[in-house]
């Protein structure tokens, strides 16, 4: 697929940047990535760009082989290299998002069947249907936490034009057998299911095994299962998983200062773990715990943001995280467990002397729109943000 895109900078750029053509499926599963330097057309003699500068880039993205025939989606995201911050797309009428869809792909099934894929781990086909096989998988991850989704791509086979349209169940199961997860593929439904593939075609079939935030850690077997109307399902074991969580935190901890703020219906503020005032010195580190509490288990990537500010207002410090340092993501979260979250802001080692004042928010990752902010009494708080407790000192 090729693209060429027409820019113009609004504002002076200094920092590089960089694109992504994301192809995706029905399901929204990413079927193909092209990551390219967003440069002008004055690269390489200068990477920035001027306010008002135009530009065009060119992107070629590449078809892989065993791509499912069917209807994509491709998108375009603008990110900073160095941060891997994604930076809103917004069209006239329409919600910000971390995406802008470019264009509808339909791609066609190959005029010929193409050469057997080779997968990460092969499988034993021997029991499997004659006409319907999966020959392997690719696991990127063998291990995760819970409310993780688990990633792999199946690779299944028709040595012979299937009878049936065949579907695919993947489960992650515990010692005990039983069922932890579960999700069931009809690999290319609807614009081509299995009864359409030709002898000696194979494909390569995105799946996402999510977990329960409250699944117990321990070893699991995942496992794959043909399934077809009428039939008896032929299971595969495939994996060992490995899910080791944080330790949950599900009594109300001591808060040196209480603060009160909501954050949508996902979080709300507790308080904060530090002094009414943090003396600090230029060029040092200041350091506080956030006290949170999810009232809601989230499928989003939810960033937690901290800010510095100056009396005037300006920013001098800024940290954007997953809380609790990386371990504690949103899709993990357990309704009603408390999370005590480190924040560390560096300071400039020539920051003026002065009081300074912290701030506090939360903003998806995928559309970078920040989650509605209240205070104690449901009061919408200027900026979605809400101010801790404390006053920074700085002194010279």
């Amino acid at each position: 697929i090729w693209a060429v895109l027409r820019w113009e900078a609004l504002q002076p750029l200094d920092s590089p940047r960089k694109t992504s053509l994301v192809l995706r499926d029905e399901q929204g599963s990413v079927a193909v990535q092209a990551d390219d330097l967003l440069a002008g057309d004055r690269f390489p003699d200068q990477l920035g760009w001027n306010a008002g500068e135009h530009g065009s880039t060119y992107h070629v993205v590449e078809l892989p082989p065993g791509l499912l025939p069917g209807r994509y989606t491709l998108s375009l995201r603008v990110y900073d290299e160095e941060s891997g911050r994604v930076y809103p797309a917004q069209e006239a009428g329409l919600p910000e998002s971390g995406e802008y869809v470019l264009a509808t792909i339909a791609v066609e099934p190959p005029l010929a069947p193409a050469a057997e894929l080779q997968a990460q781990h092969a499988l034993d086909t021997a029991a499997m249907p004659a006409d319907f096989q999966v020959i392997g998988y690719d696991l990127p991850v063998a291990s995760g936490a819970p409310g993780d989704s688990l990633p792999l791509v199946l690779t299944a086979r028709a040595p012979v034009t299937p009878a049936a349209d065949y579907a695919v169940q993947v489960d992650l199961m515990g010692q005990d057998g039983i069922v932890a997860a579960s999700t069931v593929i009809t690999p290319g439904a609807p614009t081509f299911p299995p009864s359409e593939w030709r002898a000696g075609e194979s494909f390569r079939i995105p799946a996402s095994l999510a977990t329960n935030p409250s699944l117990p850690g321990g070893t699991y077997t995942l496992a794959a299962s043909i399934l077809a109307a009428g039939r008896a399902p032929v299971r595969v074991e495939m994996a060992s998983i490995e899910i080791g969580g944080r330790p949950r935190l599900l009594e109300a901890p001591a808060v040196v200062l209480p603060a009160a703020a909501r954050f949508g219906d996902s979080v709300r503020l507790v308080g904060v773990n530090a002094p009414e005032t943090l003396i600090a010195e230029p060029g040092a580190t200041v350091a506080v715990e956030l006290v949170w509490q999810p009232l809601r288990s989230e499928s989003r990537n939810l960033v937690r943001f901290a800010q510095l500010l100056d009396g005037g207002g300006a920013l001098v410090a800024q940290q954007d995280t997953i809380p609790c340092s990386g371990e504690c993501p949103a899709t993990s979260w357990l309704d009603g467990e408390y999370l005590l979250d480190g924040v560390t802001l560096l300071m400039s080692d020539t920051l003026p002397a002065g009081d300074y004042r912290l701030i506090t928010g939360w903003y998806d990752a995928e559309t970078q729109v920040r989650l509605d902010a209240v205070d104690g009494d449901g009061a919408p708080l200027p900026e979605n943000v809400v101010e801790l407790p404390l006053r920074v000192s700085v002194s010279r």
